[in-house]
C-alpha cells in the first residue's frame, strides 16, 4: 500500500462498492478551488491507491452526512445536508437517489418536508437492508432533535 489518494479530504461522505471498485460520493470538504463546501463528486478505485475522479458532478445535489447502503443491485442515497450539519444554517434532504453504476443516478424520491409516507429530512442516519426491504432509521432533525423513527420501503 503506498498511501496514494487522489480524492480530496473530506468527512461525511457516502462510499459503496459497484462492479468490484470501491467509490465515494459527495462529503464535505474543500473542492477543486479550495472552498470548503458539500461536495457532488464521485470516485472510484481498483485497489485504494489510485483513484479515478469519475464525475466532477453527479445528478444529485452536493451533500454530506446522507447515508448510502446497496439493495436491489444499486448503491441508494438518502437524506443528508448541503453543508456541514454542525454549523448553523444548512439544508436538510429527505430525496433518495439510486445508482447502478456509480456515476448515472436516477432520482426515487424529490426532496419534500416530510409526510405519512416519507420520512423528514435528516442527515447522520442509518440505512440497512433486511427481509428485502430498505429501512432508513434515525438521524438529527434539522430542529437539532434527534429521531427514532424506522421508515422502509412496501
Amino acid at each position: 500500500h503506498s498511501g496514494v489518494v487522489a480524492f480530496f479530504p473530506r468527512k461525511l461522505h457516502i462510499s459503496g462498492v459497484i462492479n468490484n471498485r470501491l467509490w465515494v460520493w459527495g462529503g464535505y470538504g474543500e473542492d477543486a478551488d479550495a472552498n470548503e463546501r458539500a461536495l457532488n463528486d464521485a470516485w472510484s478505485t481498483e485497489n485504494g491507491d489510485y483513484w479515478r475522479l469519475e464525475s466532477s458532478s453527479t445528478a444529485f445535489p452536493a451533500r454530506c452526512a446522507g447515508t448510502g447502503t446497496m439493495f436491489n443491485n444499486r448503491i441508494w442515497l438518502a437524506g443528508g445536508a448541503n453543508g456541514d450539519p454542525a454549523r448553523l444554517g444548512p439544508t436538510y434532504y429527505n430525496d433518495v437517489w439510486a445508482t447502478a453504476d456509480g456515476i448515472n443516478w436516477v432520482q426515487i424520491l424529490g426532496n419534500t418536508a416530510g409526510d405519512s409516507t416519507q420520512f423528514s429530512p435528516r442527515v447522520l442516519h442509518g440505512a440497512a437492508v433486511a427481509s428485502d426491504k430498505l429501512f432508513i432509521s434515525g438521524g438529527e432533525l434539522p430542529s437539532y432533535d434527534l429521531s427514532n423513527e424506522v421508515w422502509s420501503t412496501p
